[in-house]
């Protein structure tokens, strides 16, 4: 996220809410370009995250709410993200969504929506949510029912970390293989001063040889402690576990395992974001 000076002080929010400001500018400029092309009736804007708040920035950073964990973390709090689209005269405004979907569904909503194959020589990981767009039954007004439903479809999601399969999202349940520290815990709690970070060079990320490999798969209800707080015994749950161990072989068994491209001997100084403009000299 950026923050130019044209909307430095905008909001009561400090830094994340003045780049909040400026992103929904943002994206009004975006909608008014439509506009004057007439093609926003045309036209569908989907607007998500990739992931969930920067806590390293304390509050600069963002918050997840009730939610455990945030960017780079498996939990919740870094994964679970809205999605808002928008597409005139097909989706009635105010409309929610109940269900869970993954980002990698877009693509294949897209291709459907053009009535474009996918290729056929892969796997295609994401589903199309043309279904949820089109069928105004699956949708609720804001402000009469915006609650999770417990109705999740069969659909397992899968959480990787390289090669290492970390959890699992199945129905109402989580279950995770492997966990990690969450990022309060890796930083003296000097780290956010007056809710602002002492030190901006630190930044939390995901290693996926620091996961620590569990005896007995962690489970939770998601949809009953969507903070992830209170893990559920392993024993009382073997059948969920069971069936998620049955999706989770079949999926492993699909992944053709590739060399790891953010390795050091796939990044050039030609990938390097510019911090020096107009320089771009690091």
């Amino acid at each position: 996220m950026i923050q130019t000076s044209r909307f430095h002080g905008s909001s009561k929010r400090g830094v994340y809410g003045d780049q909040i400001q400026e992103m929904q500018w943002a994206v009004g400029e975006v909608i008014k370009t439509l506009q004057s092309l007439s093609i926003d009736d045309d036209t569908m804007l989907l607007f998500m995250s990739d992931h969930g708040p920067h806590l390293e920035l304390c509050h600069e950073g963002g918050s997840p709410g009730i939610f455990k964990g945030g960017k780079g973390t498996f939990y919740d709090g870094g994964l679970r993200v809205p999605l808002i689209a928008r597409w005139k005269n097909h989706i009635k405004p105010g409309q929610v969504y109940k269900h869970y979907m993954s980002s990698m569904d877009v693509y294949a909503t897209l291709a459907d929506l053009a009535g474009a194959d996918t290729p056929a020589d892969r796997i295609i990981d994401g589903q199309s949510f043309r279904h949820v767009l089109d069928d105004s039954s699956s949708l609720s007004d804001v402000g009469v029912n915006v609650t999770m439903s417990t109705n999740q479809s069969e659909r397992p999601l899968f959480f990787q970390c390289n090669d290492h399969l970390v959890a699992v999202r199945y129905k109402d349940f989580k279950i995770y293989y492997y966990t990690s520290p969450l990022m309060p815990s890796l930083y003296p709690k000097t780290m956010c001063q007056n809710g602002r970070p002492s030190d901006h060079s630190k930044y939390f990320a995901e290693h996926c040889d620091g996961l620590e490999k569990q005896t007995q798969p962690v489970v939770y209800n998601v949809e009953v402690d969507p903070s992830e707080e209170f893990p559920l015994s392993a024993d009382q749950y073997e059948d969920i576990i069971d069936q998620v161990d049955q999706l989770k072989r079949k999926h492993l068994q699909s992944i053709d395992n590739q060399d790891n491209l953010l390795n050091s001997d796939y990044v050039t100084n030609y990938l390097i974001p510019c911090c020096n403009p107009p320089y771009c000299v690091c």
